[in-house]
């Protein structure tokens, strides 16, 4: 589950960068980790949709993952389109 302070903080760069962050759509799902011990981990998949570009890309989530940097990298890389 994405926490609603990291929403927000990648929609605040998108604008801080000039793209209007109502353009972005974010994605949660799970899916099982590596068993370790007959343990099954859950690991968060986040991915940012830019509607305009229909660009879609895909960030690993949950607790100690950076997500929010890793997109706000690839924004700014252009992998998203210009504002």
């Amino acid at each position: 589950m994405i926490e609603k302070s990291e929403l927000d903080d990648f929609r605040a760069e998108l604008k801080r960068m000039g793209y209007n962050p109502n353009d972005f759509d974010v994605f949660t799902g799970e899916r099982l980790g590596k068993v370790t011990k007959g343990i099954y981990p859950l690991n968060e998949t986040v991915a940012v949709h830019r509607k305009s570009t229909d660009v879609l890309e895909e960030y690993r989530g949950g607790h100690g993952e950076a997500w929010g940097a890793k997109a706000t990298e690839d924004v700014r890389a252009g992998k998203f389109g210009r504002p």
